[in-house]
């Protein structure tokens, strides 16, 4: 009996699996497969997605757009004599921008603005489809979004032209229109493109390309701006006038495709010539003085300053009254940089004070913060244009007489020296000097630091350190007639010995060696004598 039982009673897992529907090998397989494809696929999106969001631009830059700006020195008389910038750009509001600026710019670079969302998902089948076939990026789709988005955060979006880039774009983009108006995306993208001549924005390219602010375009002027956004080089109308003439007129097609110019209005506009200004690497007005004043504004930059409320607080935190008096003296002075702070503080306070006090002063120091070639600031100066210009003028005038007065007078020289006409042409090269100051207060009028500022930086006015000499006379003259002399007073025009400290005599004498009996004061001025 037991052996029939165990005989014909099956196992328990044959039993088990007798019962339950028979699943192919090869089905089981495949399904395995599927899930672990979607698994990969998973994974791999998600760390696309990461790759791609990493090093983008967070809520708060996107909320503080602040592109460079460039800061402007202004004359006395209200004129723009310099800039000085990174970019050259100023930022204008969008009720500046021209309607038929914005029009051009919309009709050109993407129609349907303000129907999406950062991307056109129509505009963007045609060049995925091309770049797929030809294994490279041929064409693009980057709406006005997106354009935003890669000029404002190049670094951080990347400069390659690849699929990465453009989804970094893209999901920028996104971001950027769920921060922003309409308006305010074309604001930011007519402020931050680039428009070649070194031109970043509408206002800073009307100036450079037709001396005019943006808001005094002219319609084919506004077209030709629009028409340089697509390649700022390859278009150059300076360069490329025909290739220029021709983007601009396309742009003007597209206006009157889109209805807002009539057939007739771009017939007539399409025949105007191009008339841009000359393109030059102007220096500006004053460009001595100018480069003085940004030497100054560099200094500004790294210089200390005490804060106003330093000697209450450091008195509340225990300070004794000798070191507060001590501190009090420097209070006022601006130090320009750490260590020249350090010194006079080490100067000023004995060691011991030094060492116990020194964390706690720096502590509430300050320096000025600005960036003088970013942060778009207007900078006020002393400088007259109209004295600037007669000043100019006037060494104009003078200054080819002179020079050939100085190779004559250098002829025997360059003979007995043998010297060679190339050497001798830059030996006697005559530089200059001028310098106006208003002697109420201080202020520069006019400045002339050499003959060619392209020729040479260096500022003969502020940077020689040369011995004033005759220039020195009217100072002196002034003071004679200050202590009760008249212009019509006489003085001998003789020698006079005059014995330094070390027993040797000094004989001043006239630029000429002349001599002669009495003169008048006006007259010994006029001739720059030694009287």
């Amino acid at each position: 009996m037991e052996n029939q039982h165990s005989e014909h009673t099956p196992k328990p897992v044959d039993s088990y699996r007798a019962g339950m529907p028979q699943v192919p090998r090869e089905h089981s397989r495949k399904r395995q497969l599927i899930l672990l494809a979607f698994a990969l696929v998973v994974v791999l999106g998600i760390s696309l997605f990461v790759y791609l969001i990493m090093g983008l631009p967070d809520l708060t830059e996107l909320e503080n757009v602040n592109p460079a700006q460039a800061s402007r020195i202004f004359s006395a008389d209200g004129k723009v004599i310099h800039e000085l910038f990174i970019q050259s750009r100023i930022w204008i509001s969008y009720d500046r921008i021209p309607q038929h600026v914005i029009e051009a710019t919309l009709d050109t670079e993407d129609r349907v603005f303000y129907d999406h969302w950062g991307v056109h998902i129509q505009r963007i089948v045609k060049p995925i489809i091309v770049n797929l076939f030809s294994l490279s990026y041929k064409q693009g789709f980057s709406t006005i979004s997106m354009q935003v988005a890669r000029n404002l955060y190049v670094k951080k979006i990347g400069f390659e032209q690849s699929i990465f880039r453009k989804l970094r774009e893209i999901l920028t983009a996104i971001e950027i229109e769920r921060t922003y108006a309409k308006n305010e995306i074309l604001e930011m993208y007519l402020n931050v493109s680039y428009f070649g001549r070194g031109a970043y924005g509408i206002q800073s390219a009307s100036q450079k390309y037709f001396g005019k602010d943006a808001d005094k375009l002219t319609l084919e002027e506004g077209a030709l701006l629009v028409g340089l956004l697509k390649g700022p080089g390859y278009y150059a109308p300076e360069k490329y006038a025909d290739r220029a003439l021709l983007r601009r007129n396309v742009v003007l097609h597209n206006m009157t495709t889109c209805k807002h110019l009539t057939p007739a209005e771009f017939d007539s506009l399409k025949q105007l010539p191009l008339a841009t200004a000359a393109y030059t690497s102007d220096n500006g007005i004053a460009p001595y003085f100018t480069e003085y004043v940004r030497q100054q504004l560099n200094e500004l930059q790294r210089t200390y300053l005490i804060n106003d409320n330093v000697l209450q607080e450091l008195q509340q935190g225990g300070m004794e009254l000798p070191v507060l008096n001590k501190l009090e003296t420097i209070k006022q002075l601006e130090v320009r940089g750490r260590t020249e702070f350090l010194g006079l503080l080490k100067s000023t306070l004995d060691e011991t004070e030094y060492d116990q006090y020194k964390n706690a002063i720096l502590e509430h120091t300050r320096t000025l913060n600005f960036n003088v070639y970013e942060d778009g600031l207007n900078i006020y100066t002393t400088l007259n244009t109209a004295y600037q210009k007669a000043a100019e003028e006037a060494i104009a005038r003078q200054m080819p007489e002179i020079q050939q007065r100085v190779k004559k007078s250098l002829l025997a020289w360059k003979k007995k020296n043998e010297v060679s006409d190339s050497t001798f042409e830059k030996k006697s090269e005559v530089q200059i000097a001028f310098i106006a100051v208003d002697h109420h207060n201080g202020h520069i009028l006019a400045m002339i630091g050499g003959r060619d500022f392209n020729e040479s930086k260096f500022n003969r006015a502020t940077q020689a350190k040369r011995q004033p000499g005759s220039t020195f006379k009217p100072f002196l003259y002034a003071a004679a007639i200050d202590n009760g002399y008249t212009p019509v007073d006489k003085l001998w025009n003789q020698p006079i010995v005059l014995w330094n400290p070390d027993g040797t005599r000094w004989t001043p004498e006239n630029f000429d060696k002349s001599l002669g009996g009495e003169t008048t004061l006006r007259e010994g001025l006029r001739k720059s004598l030694n009287l």
